[in-house]
């Protein structure tokens, strides 16, 4: 899921084959976010019973979304035409992929108050509500004469929320009700539905601007993450999860290297040089979370 994000920001096949990257990166590789909401909920959940544990929970979050943003701070204060408001912008909403964590910031205070008020149908309606009402801002934006701004449908009440509601109700046992053939089917029926609204985006769609919510993603993430929980594990993965974080947080800081060794920051190599500094963050950044422990 990590090299999905990856890919959206660093298009490997734009100069190849430009079609091709559209697919993958205004695609498929759109469902790597609310899945990790998806996990991030399904996590969460126990510690929503319990207000220490919580406010333990959050703590952490908080302390990694500042550390993350401090090391970022010198590219987005300094970029041109970043004005004041711009700035603060960033850094209530997040710089690029830390906007998953701002949103999560929100979202579990407000996860927490829902879960202890509202019944599991309740729940899912809201969550569902949500996620429709954003789904709706995103086409508005891209289909209308309206200024695109991402902030306004990929935040913590549309996106965050009802993902990580899904993961809550994942952990709850909401799911256990289905048969395995009967939720394979409701996952075909996201994937069917995700070719579908990228054949449409691609028929229709504003080429200048990304696609970052289909609907069809609230069937395709739940019952995903749902089915690799269920798959009884035949190695470690702990490194592997260490490694993802490492992919997630510090892809960034591959994408400005390859800035100032290619002078680009788009294509296959940028995409390789990028994974490759992260590969060398590896054990520095795993050694400073053993200090640190918010760090990844």
């Amino acid at each position: 899921m990590a090299l999905a994000v990856v890919a959206i920001h660093t298009s490997p096949l734009i100069l190849v084959w430009p079609q091709g990257n559209h697919l993958l990166t205004n695609g498929v590789c759109r469902i790597a976010v609310p899945t990790f909401f998806v996990i991030s909920g399904f996590y969460l959940e126990s510690a929503l019973r319990e207000p220490t544990a919580l406010g333990t929970w959050w703590r952490r979050i908080v302390k990694l979304y500042v550390f993350w943003m401090l090391v970022y701070a010198p590219f987005y204060t300094t970029a041109d035409g970043h004005s004041a408001a711009r700035i603060l912008a960033t850094v209530v909403f997040g710089y690029l992929q830390l906007w998953y964590v701002a949103a999560m910031i929100v979202a579990a205070p407000l996860l927490y108050f829902a879960y202890a008020r509202l019944s599991w149908p309740g729940l899912l309606r809201t969550a569902c509500l949500l996620f429709a009402a954003g789904l709706a801002a995103q086409y508005v934006t891209l289909y209308s004469n309206v200024a695109e701004h991402h902030t306004a449908y990929r935040n913590a009440i549309f996106l965050a929320f009802p993902f990580m509601t899904f993961g809550v109700l994942i952990r709850a046992g909401l799911l256990d009700r289905l048969s395995a053939r009967q939720r394979l089917l409701c996952f075909l029926l996201g994937m069917s539905g995700l070719a579908i609204e990228i054949a449409a985006g691609v028929a229709w769609g504003r080429p200048d601007v990304g696609i970052d919510v289909y609907a069809s993603l609230v069937l395709i993430c739940p019952f995903l993450f749902d089915h690799v929980r269920r798959i009884e594990r035949t190695v470690a993965t702990a490194g592997i999860g260490i490694l993802s974080s490492v992919v997630y947080f510090a892809h960034p800081l591959g994408i400005e290297l390859s800035r100032w060794l290619l002078h680009r920051v788009v294509g296959g190599a940028v995409f390789c040089l990028t994974l490759a500094a992260c590969l060398a963050l590896y054990y520095p950044l795993t050694w400073l979370s053993r200090r640190w422990t918010f760090v990844l």
